[in-house]
This record gives structure tokens, sequence and C-alpha cells, in this order.
């Protein structure tokens, strides 16, 4: 029998009660070191942040960074595909979409960037229509409804996190207004992020619009070239212990935060 994702939330449920604020200084820590070059340092902090945390997808995120940073793309990967995986993929800002596509970019795999653009534009566009609503106080409603509820973390808005901006309920000051009942403070600071959050998208977009044209003009280039080893492009390996991709059912939790990942080097003549 397998889990589902609102099953999965309730892991996170305890994190608002129980070493929230451990968990927050490890993730500072790791910037640091990160931020210094420590890259070692980094991911062994990162990865110290376990998945009843509320701050574990921020973590695994930015522990992806600190893998592509080093070099390691196989372990980037496996990072961006335990979070773009059907049980979190609606509940990501845009980065992790951009920072896979560039990791598949480096590695030639052309089709696993179109997929990550088909998954980005689907999600981004109901996530834009949300943001809107809110950046411009139409749904002020929703989020008092939210917050209602919002002492429980994550799981009191899992069901509905691609409506709100990204985990902001980890936000200092919209904590701090749930804290003293400012309803004020609380619609103004989420809208303020719903703003944020929008022009982060579009950003993203403007960055994701030029690995496409690369893409379209590597490919080009190759088809000039009648260059067969296109058919050696994008494919991963797996050994018989690791999960094979795509998905055909659903995933427990231990699953994806356990992915292994095994991936071919650009064909000669095809790289970066």
């Amino acid at each position: 029998m397998v889990k589902m994702f609102f099953a999965i939330i309730t892991l996170t449920a305890t994190a608002a009660t129980a070493g929230i604020q451990q968990d927050r200084t490890l993730l500072n820590q790791a910037r640091t070191s990160y931020a210094s070059g420590k890259y070692n340092e980094a991911e062994k902090l990162y990865s110290k942040i376990q998945p009843n945390s509320d701050y574990w997808l921020l973590a695994v995120e930015e522990r992806a960074h600190t893998f592509g940073r080093a070099g390691d793309y196989n372990k980037a990967l496996a990072d961006l595909t335990t979070l773009i995986s059907p049980v979190f993929e609606k509940n990501l800002g845009p980065e992790p979409y951009f920072t896979a596509a560039l990791t598949y970019l480096r590695l030639c795999q052309y089709d696993n960037i179109y997929a990550i653009l088909e998954k980005y534009k689907a999600n981004m566009k109901v996530r834009t229509i949300a943001l809107v609503a809110l950046a411009d106080r139409d749904a002020d409603q929703k989020v008092l409804s939210v917050a209602k509820n919002l002492n429980k973390g994550f799981a009191a808005y899992a069901d509905k996190a691609i409506e709100f901006p990204t985990l902001f309920h980890l936000d200092t000051q919209v904590q701090q207004a749930i804290r003293t009942n400012n309803n004020a403070k609380l619609l103004k600071r989420v809208a303020t992020l719903a703003k944020e959050d929008i022009k982060e998208i579009s950003e993203t977009t403007k960055k994701l619009h030029l690995i496409e044209a690369e893409v379209m003009q590597r490919l080009h280039k190759l088809e000039e070239a009648k260059d067969h080893n296109r058919d050696r492009i994008g494919k991963f390996k797996a050994k018989k212990d690791q999960l094979q991709f795509p998905y055909t059912d659903e995933l427990w939790i231990d699953e994806v935060n356990s992915y292994q990942v095994e991936s071919e080097k650009c064909p000669k003549g095809s790289e970066i």
C-alpha cells in the first residue's frame, strides 16, 4: 500500500513545535558554508534537516544548488527529482525548475528539459493567477482562513500551497503577525510576498526561455551535422536496486528522499 501526499504531510505538522529553531540555525549555517565555497560542509549541514521539518523542502532545494556548484550533477539531479516529483512539485517556487533545466542542459539531456518546461508552465500558470489575487488584495479572506490554523505549520495549507507564496508561513513577519493577531499586518505582508514571488517567476521564465532557445540551437546544429549521436542523448541508467523513471505509481516519503541518478555526459561536440 502506498502513501498519499496528504498522509505524508502529517510528518511536517510537528515542525512548528519541535526543532524548528534548530533547523533554521542549520539552514543559516549551511548557507554560510555555501557562500564560503565549503560545499561538502554545506551539503552535510543541509542533510541534517529531516523530512519532518517544514524547512526540509528548502534544504533539499539548496542542497541541489550545492551539488551543482560542486560539479556533482548526479546528486544534484537526485535532489531535483525529489523536489519535482508528483508529491512536491505543486509546492515549489520557480527556482528548482530552472536549476533542473540548467543541470540537464549541462548534460545534454534535452528531452528532460522539455519535460521540466512543461511542468513549469502548468504549475506556474496556476500559481501566478493565485499570487496576483493575493497581491491585489482580492484574496484576503482566503489568507485569513488559512491563518486560523497556521500554527500547525505547512500542514495548515499543504493541499493548497500552490495558491500561496512559497513556504510563506516561515516568514518571520508572518509569524509575528500571527502571534500578535495582527490581521492587517499579516495581509499586507502576504501581499508583499506574493509580489516578490510574481517577480521571481517572471525572472525565472526569462531564464528558462534562454535555455529553451539554447536547446533549439543545439538540436538545429546537430541536425545540420547529421549527428547520429542524438540517439544517445538524455538517457538514464539505473542499477537493479535503484528507482526507475518515469513515475508509474504513487510514492512513499522514503522513496522521494532517496533518488539516485547516474547520468551520461554530453556526447562529444554537444557540450556547453
